[in-house]
């Protein structure tokens, strides 16, 4: 995935940098951590108060954890696909909301893993249903050693890009990540901000669906 290529990226790079001077929200938030020697990734966040509730999955403004574990080298699993910027794994995933009051099992999840060659933004997406209607796209940080066909992941605290990155929960959103400011936003705005993402992320299911 390359901004400067893909012109859907680039649109949604020019809202999203239009908004730095205009109060917005920027609900939930983001953070993701890799333990090895078997690799433990976990995103841990908030959703946004806009989020739709879903019956021991979603809650407007609840907190969430979601961890998978993986082989240190991914390629030693049958799953294992690689491609042109990175590769598929398929692995069983841990949902806990609200500090595990509910925590919900899913098995089989594809998750999509892109390097950070010539220009990528390196990062990973997966989605929770077979429509891909929940989804999460964190972008913005290298996972693994660049290796696409024996990959090997990294160690410790990752960064992930909280502009370029969001999610969609029962087919609503994009949500972006971030922390939302106590400004209550305007609509043109959130507009804004919508078309950017609606963009990036209309892209995004694409590819991780082709």
């Amino acid at each position: 995935m390359r901004i400067s290529r893909n012109p859907a990226i680039l649109a949604a790079v020019v809202c999203l940098a239009a908004l730095i001077v205009t109060p917005v929200a920027l609900a939930g938030s983001v953070n993701m951590t890799l333990n090895g020697p078997n690799t433990t990734i976990v995103v841990s966040g908030t959703y946004a108060a806009a989020v739709p509730t879903i019956a021991n999955f979603s809650a407007p403004n609840g907190d969430y954890t979601i961890t998978f574990t993986l082989p240190q080298n991914p390629s030693s699993l049958a799953s294992f696909q690689s491609f042109q910027g990175g590769f598929d794994v398929s692995g069983d995933l841990t949902f806990d909301l609200n500090n595990s009051v509910t925590t919900t099992m899913f098995s089989g999840v594809t998750l999509n893993f892109f390097d950070t060659l010539n220009g990528d933004l390196g990062g990973f997406a997966f989605c929770l249903d077979a429509a891909c209607n929940t989804e999460w796209n964190l972008f913005g940080g290298a996972l693994f050693n660049n290796n696409d066909t024996n990959p090997t992941f990294l160690t410790g605290p990752i960064t992930i890009d909280q502009t370029l990155s969001g999610y969609f929960v029962g087919g609503a959103g994009p949500f972006p990540f971030g922390v939302a400011p106590s400004a209550t936003p305007e609509p043109s705005s959130l507009l804004l901000l919508g078309t950017g993402l609606v963009g990036l992320f209309g892209w995004g299911r694409r590819k991780f669906l082709a």
